[in-house]
């Protein structure tokens, strides 16, 4: 028998009446990317448990949102040793994985600028130095796409001289939208 407390059902929006006390209410909430994995860890901790069973996915929120959950469990055996009960709580560490996310990417950012600083010092060359900061912000940043372009004076003319990660019809749309 499963049993889902009301604080539970809360942490997901949900009045008391609105969920079941069914496993598939659970597994219908857990994102589809993450249900697998988090399913084998499950099974993985009752053939072989030990001390707690530990894990973190995503969960469906009434509001339609996703919700990072931390879930920990404790299973409880028979005297012949089978699984008979487990009980566990989840905790709600959306923000926790958004200030991780924000402070990763801030990283990132600082990594692009420090090292298109070394490579300010160290290039002479224009266009290699060019090249080479769409590299870095390609590459180091995670950016799909980096381009340096410098517009004609009095014109709409955009002239691209430098990028990384676009294909010349990525190159294309872009000169087409600055120009416009």
């Amino acid at each position: 028998q499963v049993v889902y407390s009301r604080e539970w059902k809360s942490q997901l929006g949900f009045d008391e009446h609105e969920i079941t006390n069914d496993f598939d209410e659970w597994r219908n909430r857990v994102h589809p990317d993450d249900l697998p994995a988090t399913l084998a860890r499950i099974e993985q901790y009752l053939r072989q448990p030990g001390p707690a069973h530990e894990v973190e996915f995503r969960m469906r929120h009434k509001d339609g949102s996703w919700r990072w959950i931390y879930a920990r469990g404790e299973v409880y055996r028979d005297p012949a040793g089978a699984p008979s009960r487990m009980v566990g709580c989840h905790v709600d560490i959306t923000e926790r994985r958004r200030a991780e996310h924000h402070v990763h990417q801030l990283n990132r950012t600082y990594a692009v600028l420090s090292d298109i600083n070394h490579l300010i010092v160290r290039e002479r060359d224009a266009l290699t130095l060019l090249d080479g900061a769409c590299r870095i912000a390609v590459d180091i940043g995670g950016f799909l796409l980096a381009w340096i372009g410098l517009a004609e004076p009095g014109s709409s003319r955009l002239e691209i001289k430098a990028y990384a990660g676009a294909t010349s019809d990525t190159l294309s749309i872009v000169k087409t939208l600055v120009e416009a």
